[in-house]
């Protein structure tokens, strides 16, 4: 479990640094010198393998002073545009976040480090290139305003996740990464088309200018639409003959003309809807019978009323 350390208080709680250490100063300037102090003094400091750091400045005095070989987890968030490179010589690094709106200071050339999962704002120029050629990436988020031509720089990945939140994108049809499993895209109001986006698990909050009819395909297993608003039509799901689990939630709206059109689902084994009234629950739960109807409070299966699963 992450621990917070407060500047104030760094000298007298080293022991929290067993297996992760999380930096956060809250807008204040990091004492490095007593930072790296205390780690020093403590036997585990070499053991840490996930860090939390608003400069990544401190990241580089850290690596210098301290053998951070077993760092696997590193996220820098705040307003500094600090040097990157020292990444580079974190070649145990699995897993990176950095969350800067605007930058000015590129990423280092991270094409063959061993970087699995990565979480980024928008890149500068040559960076979304680099990224694409990531060949141990599995896991992208995209944050804040991503440019569409990034996507078509990514392409082709062998990712199996790919999230893209609070994006500018209006489309995404030109992504092709032929293994994705799962695949979530929050907050971009300007989304009107995931057309070309074939994954197993598919997440959509808050795009409610989307056409949910591109969202059709073969591969599609699980269905979350949340924040959309209001919903009336549901036809689309004729094209995704291997949908299993739907869920309709937060703030959605369905309409009852959406009962027969979710229902043509064969395979259909759970639907989690909260835009529907009781007795469209109970109606749709008579055509689709194999299947758990439930709005969180009403749970149906084969038109009949059931406890809870």
């Amino acid at each position: 479990m992450e621990q917070e350390i407060e500047e104030s208080t760094i000298t007298q709680r080293t022991a929290l640094f067993e297996r992760t250490a999380l930096v956060n100063t809250r807008g204040k300037p990091v004492d490095e010198e007593r930072l790296i102090t205390a780690l020093q003094q403590n036997p585990s400091g070499s053991k840490v393998v996930s860090l939390h750091v608003s400069e990544t400045s401190l990241l580089k005095t850290l690596g210098v002073a301290l053998p951070l070989k077993n760092l696997q987890h590193v996220r820098i968030a705040g307003r500094h545009l600090c040097d990157y490179q020292a990444l580079r010589a974190l070649g145990g690094l699995r897993e990176l976040t950095v969350e800067v709106q605007r930058r000015s200071v590129p990423l280092p050339d991270l094409t063959q480090s061993k970087i699995a999962q990565l979480g980024i704002g928008p890149t500068l120029k040559n960076e979304p290139a680099m990224i694409g050629g990531m060949k141990s990436l599995r896991t992208l988020v995209l944050v804040y305003a991503w440019p569409e031509s990034t996507l078509r720089a990514l392409s082709p990945l062998t990712l199996i996740s790919l999230e893209i939140k609070t994006s500018t994108i209006s489309e995404i049809g030109e992504l092709d990464c032929r293994e994705l499993a799962f695949f979530a895209c929050r907050g971009c109001v300007r989304l009107v088309s995931a057309h070309g986006v074939d994954a197993e698990n598919v997440d959509v909050d808050t795009c409610r200018k989307l056409d949910l009819k591109t969202l059709s395909g073969e591969r599609i297993k699980v269905l979350a639409l949340r924040n959309m608003k209001r919903i009336d039509d549901m036809g689309f799901l004729k094209n995704c003959p291997n949908l299993e689990e739907l869920e309709v939630a937060a703030a959605t709206r369905l309409s009852p003309d959406c009962v027969t059109q979710i229902a043509a689902a064969k395979q259909l084994a759970r639907a989690d809807l909260y835009g529907l009234k009781k007795q469209d629950l109970q109606r749709l739960s008579t055509l689709a019978k194999d299947a758990v109807i439930t709005d969180g409070w009403n749970t149906f299966r084969g038109g009949l009323e059931v406890a809870p699963e």
